[in-house]
C-alpha cells in the first residue's frame, strides 16, 4: 500500500509499487474535462495557459519571448541576462528586445538508444542520444575500444 500526501489530503493507493501498476492507477485518477485547453491526456502533457488564472505562472516579460516564468512581471533567465547586458532600462528592454525562438520550439523528449533488453532503457536521452548513466558507458567503453560504433554498441549494452 502506499499513501502520498498532497497538502491535507492523502491519497491511499491499494497497489504494489510498479510502473505498470502506477501508470493503470493514475489513468483512473485522471479527469478528462480538467482544463480541456491545457491538458493533452493521450500525451500526458499539461501545458499550462500563461493568462488563465489558474496558473501560478506567468509569461516573460518581453513581449516576443513567452517562456513561462514563476514570477509577475519578471524576464526568463536568458531574457534577465540579455537585460543586464543591454544598460536599457527595463520598459524599454521588454518592449524592443527580440527572444531567441530557437529555444522556444516545443520539445519532446527521446528515450535512450539503448535497446539491449526487450523493452530497452527507458530513461531519457540528454546527450547524443543516450541517457546520463549510458553516455558514461559508452565514452569508457570507446576510450578502451577505438573502432567501436556508437550504434552496434547501443543494441548490446546491459
Amino acid at each position: 500500500m502506499t499513501a502520498v500526501r498532497a497538502g491535507e489530503n492523502v491519497v491511499v493507493a491499494d497497489f504494489p509499487v510498479g510502473h505498470g501498476a502506477w501508470t493503470t492507477w493514475l489513468e483512473k485518477e485522471l479527469l478528462d474535462p480538467w482544463r480541456p485547453d491545457e491538458w493533452d491526456g493521450p500525451n500526458w502533457l499539461f501545458r499550462g495557459d500563461l493568462f488563465n488564472e489558474a496558473t501560478c505562472a506567468w509569461p516573460c516579460r518581453v513581449a516576443t519571448c513567452g517562456i513561462g516564468i514563476t514570477t509577475r512581471n519578471g524576464f526568463c533567465m536568458t531574457c534577465t541576462t540579455a537585460y543586464r547586458r543591454s544598460g536599457m532600462n527595463k520598459e524599454e528592454f521588454a518592449a524592443t528586445h527580440v527572444a531567441t525562438t530557437a529555444r522556444r520550439a516545443p520539445t519532446r523528449a527521446s528515450g535512450c538508444a539503448v535497446t539491449h533488453d526487450a523493452q530497452g532503457c527507458q530513461r531519457a536521452a540528454s546527450s547524443r542520444g543516450l541517457c546520463a548513466g549510458h553516455r558514461d558507458e559508452w565514452r569508457r567503453y570507446s576510450r578502451q575500444n577505438a573502432t567501436a560504433v556508437r550504434e552496434q554498441w547501443s543494441r548490446t549494452a546491459a
